[in-house]
């Protein structure tokens, strides 16, 4: 699947220090790509992760897509930063985050 992203969206995982989770609406799914993707699958792990390519920069990348139900788990114990009609962030309160997991789980997404 391509998709093309917001730089919105770009941005906010070119950021991402490993402790947020941003997700952004559409209909009645949430999206988290990249960075918030591993957070989101280290939380909920039944969460489904599709492989998707960029079209801004022709690179692989995950997105996963939870439910309002997921939604309300992963909040449940983590601190809501922002929280907007088509976009939530919420910071993890767990040290989940290290390169080495994240870049050992990216590859077993994108291989």
């Amino acid at each position: 699947m391509v998709m093309k992203l917001p730089d919105s969206i770009l941005q906010n995982e070119a950021s991402n220090d490993g402790s947020t989770i941003n997700l952004y609406k559409e209909g009645n799914k949430w999206h988290a790509f990249g960075l918030s993707s591993f957070l989101v699958t280290y939380i909920l792990p039944s969460v489904i992760i599709k492989k998707i390519e960029l079209f801004e920069c022709y690179i692989k990348s995950p997105m996963s897509t939870i439910c309002n139900d997921e939604l309300n788990a992963l909040a449940k114990g983590n601190m809501i930063m922002t929280n907007e009609k088509e976009y939530i962030q919420i910071k993890t309160n767990q040290e989940i985050y290290s390169e080495e997991n994240y870049c050992q789980w990216l590859k077993k997404i994108i291989d």
